[in-house]
């Protein structure tokens, strides 16, 4: 039997030679997931965005631009009824949270586009159409951003990485920009305390 360590590199490393079913609705999501982002339209004005979302015309067609009177903040532009409403995302620190007025912050700007692409949960409308633009910048989706608990684990630093897991970090399954997770990198360049701990803490052994 392999040590636990080399066993979650194979899994990791050659997901496909697991029993682990594909959703395909996961696949096709995947494939997808660059044109589902193209929702982001930069630092326009809000008479633009306006100007824009008019052309596009329908109820929950929407963009997101960058926020002119807050930075690091962004709005989202939505059009419903003939009505233009815009709602404040505020960022949480410097890890990719964000919230609309005072909901619960969601890691990465996509992810928190999706929550109100499923439901209102507060809005006027759902988001049912995205305003072609481009996809959002790395830094503020909840894939692709390297963090403290990536460069601890990567740096072989078990009292760092202890320490973020007791405090409760959030984020514990996000990837790098090279999409490698805590548990990746661990498997790759830390001892084995440092997985058993990641492990211990709830991160998952199945992202690819």
């Amino acid at each position: 039997t392999l040590p636990r360590y080399q066993t979650v590199l194979c899994l990791t490393e050659h997901p496909l030679t697991t029993n682990t079913p594909i959703s395909t609705k996961s696949y096709i999501i995947r494939m997808n997931r660059e044109e589902n982002l193209c929702w982001f339209h930069g630092k326009i004005s809000r008479e633009r965005a306006e100007e824009i979302l008019r052309q596009e015309g329908g109820d929950g067609v929407f963009m997101v631009r960058e926020s002119a009177s807050s930075e690091g903040d962004f709005v989202l532009s939505v059009l419903f009824q003939d009505e233009m409403v815009h709602y404040q995302i505020r960022r949480h620190g410097d890890d990719a949270f964000f919230s609309i007025d005072d909901h619960t912050p969601i890691h990465g700007l996509e992810s928190l586009i999706e929550h109100y692409r499923e439901s209102p949960n507060g809005l006027v409308t759902k988001l049912q159409a995205i305003c072609r633009g481009k996809p959002p910048p790395h830094d503020v989706r909840s894939h692709g951003t390297e963090n403290l608990l990536h460069r601890a684990t990567q740096a072989n630093n078990f009292p760092i990485v202890s320490e973020l897991l007791k405090c409760g970090y959030r984020n514990i399954d996000s990837k790098n920009g090279d999409g490698k997770t805590a548990v990746h990198l661990a498997c790759l360049h830390a001892e084995a305390k440092i997985l058993d701990a990641l492990i211990e803490r709830g991160c998952s052994i199945n992202n690819r």
